[in-house]
């Protein structure tokens, strides 16, 4: 899988996945949209050594979770605590629409909290993705996703408990 245009067509099927995790590492909309095109990047270096021995998404996450635990070790662990990227609801659904951007918004903030495996796991769990594939994603065994996964769960509803 070498070919640019596979890796853009890669790329943009799972655009929103990898923005997703991007988010799980970075609040600030600028910082987060710089993590996103590393990542991207750093996929579209990798994609030539893809051997097939796990699905391509689950390659891609991996790729994409390194390079936001990259980030991390990068950056200060200051948390911000205005958003940058409201969006303006129709009147009629303003009310819903805030509190929907506040649960999620206490939520990243919570996630982001969490020390790195968990917060990968978290995150990984809350786009769909297989215990099995959690492992290869991460680099744990299969048995000890399932009790990872529970712990950061129990944390992240302490996290959330405190916010």
């Amino acid at each position: 899988m070498t070919d640019n245009q596979t890796i853009e067509q890669l790329l943009n099927q799972h655009w929103s996945l990898l923005a997703r995790v991007a988010s799980a590492y970075e609040y600030d909309l600028a910082i987060r949209e710089e993590l996103l095109q590393e990542i991207a990047l750093a996929i579209w270096q990798a994609m030539p050594k893809f051997r097939g021995d796990s699905s391509v998404k689950s390659y891609i996450l991996r790729i994409a979770h390194l390079r936001g635990a990259s980030h991390i070790d990068k950056q200060c662990r200051q948390l911000k605590t205005q958003p940058d990227d409201i969006e303006t609801p129709h009147p009629s659904n303003l009310s819903k629409h805030i509190e929907n951007n506040q649960q999620i918004e206490h939520l990243m903030q919570a996630i982001r909290t969490l020390p790195i495996v968990q917060r990968q796991l978290v995150t990984l769990a809350l786009d769909g993705v297989k215990y099995h594939e959690m492992a290869e994603i991460i680099g744990i065994s299969p048995s000890n996703v399932g009790v990872s996964l529970n712990r950061a769960k129990q944390a992240l509803k302490q996290k959330m408990e405190e916010m």
